[in-house]
């Protein structure tokens, strides 16, 4: 009996509890002009019921008040950090982050630069260096001595014989002015004999004879290799008609494709060094004699010519090598190209302007070498750029809008 009054005692003080939570909202907002909103605490146990009114206007107070000032100071930092990025324009990385990225620096400095220029030569003749035997009367071939290309012959060395009517009919006059003591008749015989071909040798031997020679020896007007022959015994040849090729190997020509880009580092007479595949660790040098007035426009390249002495023969034709070409710039203030972000028609580094703070510059650059770009503008000796850890930077440009963000368009 007991414990079913205290059940209904507890049920009939919740519902005095709803009562009044219901007339709260009801008529609470029609008194919101006169009243403070208050706040209705209800607890209750077994026994009694007890009601807590709490007076909230102190509390809204409070809070209106805490609200005021976080307002306020949640305003003033964001205008400092947005007068920061617009000023500044500078990218906080903390010693922990550059650590973790593997940050690396450069320094703007002057330096002594030294262009290096390496590509791919080819050996090929030099044109000066042909010679061809070519008949100057008409005649057969008694004996040929030199029947292979690709042998070397030396200057004097005999080549053939040949019979010339004509040039036996030369002899003779040459020959008779002599016996007449008609001194200016015989030199203009022998120089024609000359002009003929006959060599001075084969003069003096008739000279010592006394009669003309019927056959008469061809020799080498040079020392080379034999590329071309058409001499055959029994041959007819006439005026005009080329028996033999010979090119003297001793001075070969060296082709080098050089970009145009490249091409204000080459001089001429500059030095190259020449080393081919089949003589590893053994180098060649040459000079640079002529620079062709046309790029090839499929390759872009233009084959600079270089005279490279070949005393030995070690060098053959249309052997390829590499070729390297040495420019000596002089000092200049430079950058290291890994502080470079090319981006475009824009070069851009980041320079550290304090501890722990970065800016992204834009540059001019000039030549490079040495992996190293020549500073034209935007950098000073002695600023500190970043190596490893620009294109990190590059991003957190972004992300941050620090102004970075218009030049950091990279090309693929």
């Amino acid at each position: 009996m007991e414990t079913s009054l205290k059940k209904t005692t507890g049920y009939l003080a919740l519902s005095i509890a709803g009562i009044l939570i219901a007339s709260f909202f009801m008529f609470g907002s029609a008194d919101h002009s006169d009243h403070d909103m208050s706040h209705e605490e209800i607890s209750g146990d077994e026994d009694h019921t007890e009601i807590v009114i709490i007076d909230q206007g102190s509390q809204s107070d409070q809070n209106h008040s805490d609200h005021e000032n976080h307002s306020e100071h949640d305003g003033t930092a964001d205008q400092n950090d947005q007068a920061e990025s617009e000023s500044g324009e500078t990218i906080p990385i903390t010693p922990v982050q550059q650590q973790l990225i593997g940050m690396q620096f450069d320094t703007v400095k002057t330096r002594s630069l030294q262009k290096k220029i390496r590509t791919i030569g080819r050996l090929t003749h030099s044109e000066p260096n042909l010679s061809e035997i070519v008949t100057r009367i008409s005649g057969y071939i008694e004996k040929t001595y030199v029947n292979e290309t690709g042998i070397h012959v030396h200057k004097g060395q005999e080549l053939m014989t040949v019979y010339s009517p004509e040039l036996v009919s030369n002899q003779q006059d040459y020959l008779t002015a002599i016996e007449g003591n008609n001194q200016r008749l015989a030199e203009r015989a022998r120089e024609r004999l000359l002009l003929l071909n006959m060599p001075q040798s084969e003069i003096e031997r008739m000279e010592a004879k006394g009669e003309p020679l019927l056959e008469v020896a061809l020799v080498s007007p040079v020392s080379g290799h034999i590329m071309i022959q058409n001499a055959i015994d029994g041959l007819k040849f006439e005026p005009g008609t080329m028996l033999y090729r010979i090119n003297n190997h001793s001075k070969l020509w060296l082709l080098a494709d050089i970009y145009e880009n490249d091409l204000p580092f080459i001089q001429l007479g500059q030095k190259a060094e020449f080393e081919i595949e089949g003589r590893p660790g053994e180098m060649f040098e040459g000079t640079v004699d002529f620079v062709p007035p046309m790029v090839n426009s499929e390759t872009r390249t233009i084959p600079v010519r270089i005279k490279v002495p070949n005393p030995e023969f070690k060098l053959k034709m249309n052997q390829y090598g590499g070729v390297s070409f040495r420019e000596n710039l002089g000092e200049i203030l430079s950058v290291h190209r890994e502080a470079v972000l090319m981006t475009g028609k824009r070069a851009v580094v980041f320079k550290e302007i304090e501890e722990g703070r970065f800016e992204p510059v834009e540059v001019h650059l000039g030549r490079i070498a040495d992996d190293y770009y020549e500073v034209l503008h935007g950098l000073k000796n002695g600023d500190r750029v970043v190596m490893n850890g620009r294109f990190w930077l590059d991003a957190e440009s972004r992300l941050q809008g620090t102004g970075a963000a218009p030049m950091m368009e990279h090309q693929h």
